[in-house]
Parts: C-alpha cells; structure tokens; sequence
C-alpha cells in the first residue's frame, strides 16, 4: 500500500526596487499597501509550504515506521507509530493508509489476546482482545470514510494508487466489523454483511470473492439471520454446487426452521455434503449429527 503526498504550493514573486532606483519615483501608499499585501501573501503560502512538508514527513515516517513494526509483529509499536503519524497530519491524504494499517496491527493484536486470553482463562486479557477488534473496526471505518472524501484522481497512475488504499481501507473494515459481529455485538452483523457487500463488489478475483460469500453467510448463519445465511449458501453452490462449506452452512439454515420443505431440502444439502466432503473435513462430526436431527 502506498502513502499520498501532497505537493508544496509555489510560492508568488515579490519584485522590489528602492525608491528612486532607475529613475522611479517615491513609492505611493497605494504602492506600498500593494507591496506588503503581496508580502503578506507569500508569508501564508511559505506557512502553508512548511506545513506541508512537515506533514508529508510525519505521514512518510509513521508509515514506514509503522508497517516494519507490523511486518515484524510488534504491534505496539506499529499502533504508536501509526498514531504519531495521525495526530501530526488527522486529514492528510495518507491519513487513510495510516488508519488502514492501522486497523491491521490492532486485529492482529486483538487475536493475539483473545486466543491467549481463551487458552489461559484470562478474562481481562480476553476482554483486551475484543476491545481491539472494535477499535479495529472504528480505525478502518475512519479510513473508508477519509479516503472516499477525496475524488478519484484523473491520472492513470494516482487513479490505480486510489483503488487500492480504498480497497485496503473496504476490506480491513469488512474483516473487523466481522469479527465484532461475531464475537463482540452481533447486533453489528447487519452493518458487517454491508461492509462485505462492498468488500466482494471491489475483489477482482472469482475465488476470493466466492470465499468472500461464504464469510458473509456464515456472519449471518451465527448471528441466527437464517434466511439471508441460506440465501448467501445457495448462491455459492450455483457457483460451485459441491463446496462442502456452502453444503453444510445451507442445511444449518434451512434446518434452523420450522418449515417442513426447508427441512428437507436441509435434509438432501447435508446427504451431499456427506457425499462429496473430505473424510477430513472440519463439519463431518456435525454433519452426522444434523442428518439424524433432520430425520426425526
């Protein structure tokens, strides 16, 4: 991903000459007033000039800083980094990659210390994990929201640049809205299956996008919004009509039901799973158990 700069303004000329030189008469008060107008103007746009490349530094800095301390799984640091970076230049253009990474560092942090948190019975550090995947979320969101502000640049190659901070931005903020849809709110699943409806529109790559579905249906299976779970399966087996996982995941839904053609047609989705899925494969014991389910 890559940062946006901003290009310092040029500053005006200002072209003096001493009273009387080369002839010129005393300079007038309307003159004058004109003269230290203009000096005053280039004094702004100097400012301006500085604030610039102040800021274009701090963002470059943080950004590069940032993402070797997240490359290297120091996500602390990376946060900090990030955030020095963001409270020098909140509305830089670079801004958004800044809170897009951002985002990436405080998810991976927050899976870090929820698993741990899980694994050692620690409800604090657990609790310190979910925080981190709403404050994820919040820091993607922001991202979205700044980098879609700014209109899409004519030039080919700034244009491509914009695509993909927006599409870095879209997906960080799909990725963590998922997660505090799933372990933190699931009040929040409406809101992530949005996300990932924009997410899957931005993917240019058929398998990533069908995975893509299949992410959202199992946000909407958990958060029990069966209807639209079963109708996100169904999609993904007219693409791929053996995938074990849309196989499994539409019979969840369908069964979850009280209708008795839904629960058939529950029935034959989980005999076809059973069918075509690897002996290995993550559902098969549950699988098992719902065949038996849906025959009584």
């Amino acid at each position: 991903m890559k940062v946006t700069i901003r290009f310092a303004a040029f500053l005006l000329l200002v072209f003096s000459v001493t009273a009387g030189a080369l002839g010129q008469k005393t300079e007038t008060p309307d003159e004058r007033a004109k003269r230290e107008e203009l000096a005053r103007k280039n004094a702004v746009v100097a400012a301006e000039n500085e604030k610039i490349v102040r800021e274009n530094d701090a963002v470059t800095s943080a950004f590069k800083a940032g993402n070797e301390a997240l490359s290297a799984k120091r996500y602390e640091e990376a946060i900090k980094r990030y955030d020095a970076g963001l409270a020098t230049a909140p509305d830089h253009p670079g801004a958004s990659t800044l809170l897009t990474n951002k985002s990436a560092a405080l998810k991976a942090r927050g899976a870090e210390r929820y698993n741990a948190g899980v694994s050692g019975k620690n409800e604090a550090l657990k609790n310190a994990g979910l925080k981190d995947f709403v404050d994820a979320a919040a820091s993607a969101e922001r991202a979205v929201a700044l980098i879609k502000a700014y209109p899409e640049p004519a030039d080919p190659t700034e244009r491509t640049r914009y695509s993909r901070n927006r599409f870095a931005a879209v997906a960080a903020f799909a990725e963590s809205l998922r997660l505090v849809a799933l372990k933190v709110d699931n009040t929040k699943a409406a809101a992530a299956y949005a996300a990932y409806k924009e997410y899957w529109v931005l993917e240019a790559l058929p398998a990533k996008k069908l995975k893509l579905r299949l992410d959202a249906a199992e946000l909407l299976l958990t958060a029990g919004s069966f209807a639209d779970a079963a109708a996100e399966y169904k999609y993904v087996l007219t693409l791929d009509r053996d995938n074990p996982d849309a196989l499994f995941g539409a019979a969840m839904a369908l069964g979850a039901t009280e209708d008795k053609g839904k629960k058939a047609e529950a029935l034959q989705l989980i005999e076809r799973y059973l069918a075509v899925a690897p002996a290995d494969h993550q559902f098969r014991s549950d699988a098992r158990a719902l065949l038996e389910f849906l025959k009584n």
